[in-house]
């Protein structure tokens, strides 16, 4: 009879702790049942701070009136790990002044930061929990993934910035060239009026008197080339267009002196160059022209007067 007694009584037992302990494990068994949400995913470091929101939301009958579960966002990386402020929830039979979460289904929601290390750039943030009742030993509720990885942008601007020197394609004096022709009759070098009034001659003008009036313009000076057709004598062609060049060289000082270019004075400022026969610009003309036998001989005779 003691046997008997002895018997029901741990059976007794044994189904009040399978009772006390059944809530619990059902609680582990349905984890995977949790809904939740988490703002921002993937996680931004903001100020040298991960800072998020995590919403949770239990089912119906999931939590056991009885328990105290203890709910702590961790961020996981290599090396390590860092916790955010851990949250207490309780069933609603529970004398505590936690958040409540009703038997019939509840959420909670939490939002806190933790500082940010390089480490965190690639991470997994998983929700850990553990339920007790009264003050047995709490049990582990598998940790719930809730986001993968830190968007960590601004840290990737350097803190301490260094000038770099790039190259570019400023110019500090940027080199201007004015041409104008004056063109001569054949064996003679005077320089006509009907030259002088021609268009480009009078721009040439004009472009120095604006240069010499502009403070940030400095006219650095010019160059006479003079040149005669390569037909006849090269004595000839030679004295030719020597006096071309002197002609075309006496025109430009006056119109220099004209203009009050000081930088005319100076020894070095005007140069001449003489071509005796111009093969060159007598082929170009050659081919340019309207000529219908252009293996003839062609006489053209040209000054060019340019400024640099």
């Amino acid at each position: 009879m003691k046997n008997l007694k002895l018997n029901l009584l741990l059976i007794a037992v044994a189904t009040i702790v399978l009772s006390s302990c059944g809530g619990l494990s059902k609680m582990v068994e349905n984890a995977e049942s949790l809904d939740h949400k988490v703002e921002p995913s993937p996680l931004e470091t903001h100020g040298g701070e991960i800072e998020t929101t995590l919403s949770v939301t239990f089912p119906e009958k999931y939590f056991n009136k009885k328990a105290i579960v203890t709910a702590t966002p961790i961020l996981k990386y290599e090396g390590g790990q860092t916790e955010f402020e851990p949250t207490v929830l309780q069933g609603e039979k529970v004398e505590a002044n936690n958040k409540v979460v009703p038997f019939a289904g509840g959420s909670y929601s939490y939002t806190g930061k933790i500082p940010y290390k390089a480490e965190m750039l690639k991470s997994e943030l998983v929700l850990e929990m553990s339920a007790q009742i009264g003050d047995k030993d709490p049990v582990v509720i598998p940790g719930i993934p809730v986001a993968t990885g830190v968007v960590a942008t601004p840290t990737l601007v350097q803190v301490e910035p260094k000038a770099i020197a790039m190259g570019d394609k400023f110019e500090r004096i940027i080199p201007e060239t004015y041409d104008a022709e004056l063109l001569y009759v054949i064996n003679k070098y005077n320089v006509r009026n009907s030259e002088l009034k021609k268009d480009e001659v009078k721009e040439l003008a004009d472009k120095v008197k604006a240069a010499n009036k502009n403070e940030r313009v400095e006219i650095k000076g010019a160059t006479v080339s003079a040149y005669a057709s390569p037909d006849g004598e090269l004595d000839l062609n030679t004295k030719l267009s020597d006096n071309r060049g002197k002609s075309a060289e006496k025109y430009l000082k006056k119109t220099l002196k004209k203009l009050k270019v000081d930088e005319a004075d100076e020894d070095d400022f005007l140069k001449v160059v003489a071509t005796a026969e111009d093969w060159d610009g007598f082929k170009e003309l050659m081919e340019a022209s309207s000529i219908k036998d252009k293996e003839l001989s062609f006489v053209f005779f040209l000054c060019t007067l340019t400024l640099r």
